[in-house]
């Protein structure tokens, strides 16, 4: 299931829920969605008339602690470069949001994790585009608690950052 569930400020909300075989949610997610002026490549503060166009239809399912997601360092010693390809494009002329996300984890592809993180925040700060090189940098800050980022360009600017949370196994 998914449902608009309001606006603050410039950020427009979507609901996310999947239900399994007994009908019981098990997973659920909170997207933000931010209107962009194409010239400016800025979010903008969406008009009275988009507003009305976009009712809440349902609660909100998750919030956010935080607007932003902290950088691991920049000397982080989980790394990896890649390079956007003519597939990861979407129509937008960026890479896809799916890929960022599966680019985010590349870093950790060595520590051989069996399972999905229990838990991601990702922010999406700019653009990646078809072409370019990315330094994709993760770094534990407490066990199981990883913070990510992916940037590019000479200023070496960072164009995603996540922080994930995965599943840690009890002593004995």
């Amino acid at each position: 299931r998914t449902w608009t569930s309001g606006i603050d400020r410039k950020a427009f909300f979507r609901e996310f829920q999947v239900h399994g075989a007994d009908g019981a949610a098990c997973i659920e997610a909170t997207s933000a969605w931010l209107l962009i002026d194409l010239a400016e490549r800025r979010a903008i503060t969406p008009p009275d008339w988009v507003v009305e166009a976009v009712p809440a239809a349902g609660p909100r399912l998750l919030t956010f602690e935080t607007r932003s997601v902290a950088a691991p360092p920049a000397d982080a010693s989980h790394r990896v470069a890649l390079r956007a390809r003519r597939s990861d494009i979407d129509i937008n002329g960026h890479v896809n949001n799916a890929y960022l996300l599966a680019w985010i984890l590349e870093p950790l592809d060595h520590l051989g994790l069996d399972q999905a993180p229990a838990e991601v925040d990702i922010v999406f700060l700019a653009e990646c585009r078809h072409g370019t090189s990315y330094v994709v940098r993760a770094a534990e800050k407490a066990p199981g608690h990883w913070l990510h980022a992916i940037s590019a360009g000479p200023d070496g600017r960072d164009r995603v950052r996540a922080a994930t949370i995965w599943p840690v196994a009890s002593p004995g």
